[in-house]
Formats: structure tokens, C-alpha cells, sequence
């Protein structure tokens, strides 16, 4: 009897194996397809944040560059006031003392005091606001023509392929940034420049998964 149950058992675990067998190749055949669309949403996303940013280097540098060119312009122009406070305070001493120009000045100690410490005073703070290494610095030499001859160089004008990998990535990175890095170095003052920043980790994050997917 319990030969003949032993016998029924072994007979149905054998009807059930290919069963068990064709359901655990349809998991593994959904599963793989499950990760090439999700590779391939990874290629898309690439592809789309590479025009992204390129469309939005040149108005960033743009805006970047207006604003510090106001800043140097309202900066000088403090600059030139306060030097000329320091002529103006000369001249209306001149006008309001009747002084005799220029023997007043070279014969009276009291006046020539005065005027060196108004003239002094006028170049003495001015010279920060008029100097050009206290300007900012307004010659950009980057473009968004230079970050797509980077694309171009590490072979992404066209997106990722199967034979990317993560070394070519983090090159591509650090290219990437530094091709536009006369806009990059403004991303603590300038939200346009920090959205490049951003956008670029995106990019790069994009390229990383896509890797781990294809090699999941």
C-alpha cells in the first residue's frame, strides 16, 4: 500500500515539473524585459538632459554675465563718486574761502592738510571700486559648443550603447564640467548656472544606471 501512494507521489511531482519549470522561464523572460525598458527609459533620459543642457549653457552664461557686468558698472561707478567727493570737497573750499589758486595751497599748511586728506580720502576708497582686480571677471570662454565637442569626443552624441561603461562615464563627467566651467564656477551665486550643475548629475546619474541595469 504505502509502495503503491510513494508510486502516486513520484508520478505527480513528474506531471508538475515542466509546469514549475515553464512558469520560473516566463519570470526570468519578464524580468528581463523588465530591465531592458527600464535601460532603455535610462537611454531616453540621457539623450534628453544632452539637449537640455545644451540649450541651456549660452542663456545661463549669458544671464550670468549681464548681472556681473551691472554689478562692475554700479561698483565703478560708487568708485568714481566717491573720488570725485573728494574734488568737489577742494573746489568748494576754493569757492567758499576766496582761496588763491595754487599759492594758498603750497603757502598755508592748514589748507594743504585739507586738501591731501580729502583728495586721500577720494583715491584711498575709490581704488577698490575702480581697480580691475576688484572687478569680476566678465570674459566667458565657454559655450555650449564646447560641452557638445566633449559629447562628441567621448562618443554620446548619439547616447549610451551596450559597451559603455563606468570609467567612460566619470571621464565624460569630469570633461563635461570643465569644458563649461567659466559658468559652473558661479553656481553658489546664480541659480542658471547651479541648474547646469544639477542637470549634469542628472546626466551622468542616467548613465550610471543604465550600466547597472544592463549588467543586472
Amino acid at each position: 500500500m504505502r509502495g503503491m501512494i510513494f508510486s502516486i507521489v513520484i508520478s505527480s511531482l513528474s506531471m508538475l515539473s515542466p509546469v514549475m519549470s515553464d512558469t520560473s522561464h516566463g519570470k526570468s523572460r519578464s524580468g528581463l524585459r523588465a530591465l531592458e525598458e527600464a535601460a532603455a527609459k535610462m537611454e531616453q533620459q540621457f539623450l534628453f538632459l544632452l539637449t537640455d543642457i545644451s540649450d541651456k549653457i549660452n542663456p545661463a552664461v549669458k544671464a550670468v554675465r549681464d548681472d556681473l557686468e551691472a554689478t562692475n558698472f554700479r561698483q565703478q561707478s560708487y568708485g568714481w563718486a566717491l573720488m570725485l567727493g573728494g574734488y568737489g570737497d577742494c573746489i568748494a573750499d576754493v569757492v567758499q574761502n576766496n582761496r588763491v589758486w595754487p599759492q594758498d595751497m603750497l603757502t598755508m599748511p592748514d589748507v594743504v592738510y585739507a586738501y591731501g586728506f580729502n583728495l586721500g580720502y577720494g583715491f584711498g576708497f575709490a581704488g577698490p571700486y575702480l581697480l580691475p582686480t576688484y572687478l569680476a571677471d566678465t570674459s566667458f570662454g565657454c559655450s555650449d559648443s564646447d560641452f557638445l565637442s566633449v559629447v562628441n569626443n567621448h562618443g554620446f552624441s548619439r547616447g549610451l550603447n551596450p559597451k559603455t561603461n563606468l570609467v567612460q562615464i566619470l571621464n565624460f563627467g569630469i570633461d563635461a564640467r570643465q569644458s563649461i566651467h567659466c559658468l559652473l564656477q558661479h553656481t553658489g551665486g546664480y541659480s542658471d548656472a547651479a541648474e547646469v550643475g544639477y542637470l549634469i548629475d542628472d546626466l551622468l546619474e542616467a548613465g550610471v544606471q543604465y550600466i547597472n541595469l544592463k549588467n543586472a
